[in-house]
């Protein structure tokens, strides 16, 4: 396992708070659903069998973890501001047998994270790491130029509003986030991508299971409200998320990149009199290319024979 380090600026993701890293993980058991099905829609939109993949803030490695099994013939290149985190990272990548496949990058997505990345990535992945950067449309950008074309980029993302349930929980609590404003389908629209699929699904968490019941826990005292044990089991976590699937088109703006070529005359419009030209300067050894939508006007008419007419 390989380690590199690409970033300048201290960030303060870089010492994280006492539990987070645990937290991440704790987090990382509750989304396996959600990641299952997101691989399913990334390898769906595949046309070949991945070789380089970059997982976008990596956290503890669960899906840096998940993406090497899936795709076996890939190698992938886990992404974290953080050393502790990336330490988690290579911990799970050497318990699942997967260290000579999973290389470390200590990088700010915020900066030129691209260094030491491959040229022409397969797939790249950000699961909940966009909305926290200072510029995420840059990062996008990056994203796209990084990636081959017809490469895939998978976004998961939050949305909408956190809620507790039963209600008299959810009134207790102060400050409910929301997640719903930012346009992630524009701005990758904007970035040059194309979206092949949008997938929305709940993470939740319920207290009748250990880890739900741990993170509920943690999700209330973060808003300073605590409870009986016993009273946990009965209390639901439930958060949206979202899944974006794009792909960098192989061809540029969804048409067909068209190579330069030189000619003598450019014809524009291939009716009658355009093409009886092309001829004529064809048959005097001139270069010529001819210009037309492929939509004539008299396109209804079988034929028209002798027609007079300016």
């Amino acid at each position: 396992m390989t380690q590199h380090q690409h970033h300048s600026a201290k960030e303060p993701w870089q010492n994280l708070p006492a539990g987070f890293a645990d937290f991440l993980d704790l987090e990382a058991r509750l989304n396996a659903p959600l990641r299952n099905s997101a691989l399913s829609l990334s390898a769906a939109a595949l046309s070949t069998q991945p070789q380089h993949i970059v997982d976008l803030g990596s956290g503890t490695g669960a899906d840096a973890i998940a993406l090497a099994k899936r795709f076996p013939e890939a190698r992938v290149h886990a992404l974290d501001v953080s050393a502790e985190l990336l330490g988690r990272v290579e911990n799970a990548a050497v318990h699942a047998g997967l260290a000579e496949r999973v290389e470390l990058h200590e990088a700010d997505l915020n900066s030129d994270w691209t260094a030491g990345i491959p040229e022409e990535v397969d797939l790249v992945w950000a699961a909940l790491a966009m909305h926290h950067l200072k510029d995420s449309a840059q990062v996008l950008s990056q994203v796209f130029k990084k990636l081959r074309p017809g490469g895939v980029f998978t976004l998961i993302e939050m949305s909408g509003d956190t809620r507790f349930e039963p209600a008299v929980i959810q009134d207790q609590v102060q400050n409910v986030r929301s997640h719903g404003h930012t346009n992630w389908t524009n701005l990758l629209e904007e970035a040059g991508f194309a979206v092949v699929e949008q997938h929305e699904q709940n993470f939740q968490a319920h207290g009748s299971t250990p880890d739900g019941r741990e993170y509920v826990a943690r999700q209330l005292r973060g808003r300073q409200i605590e409870l009986k044990e016993e009273t946990l089991d009965n209390i639901s976590f439930r958060s949206g998320r979202k899944v974006w699937v794009a792909v960098r088109p192989n061809v540029e703006g969804g048409v067909e990149k068209q190579k330069t070529v030189t000619v003598d005359v450019a014809v524009i419009g291939g009716g009658a009199a355009g093409l009886a030209a092309s001829v004529a300067l064809a048959r005097s050894r001139r270069d010529v290319v001819v210009i037309d939508d492929g939509q004539p006007r008299n396109a209804p008419a079988h034929g028209a024979h002798n027609v007079f007419g300016e």
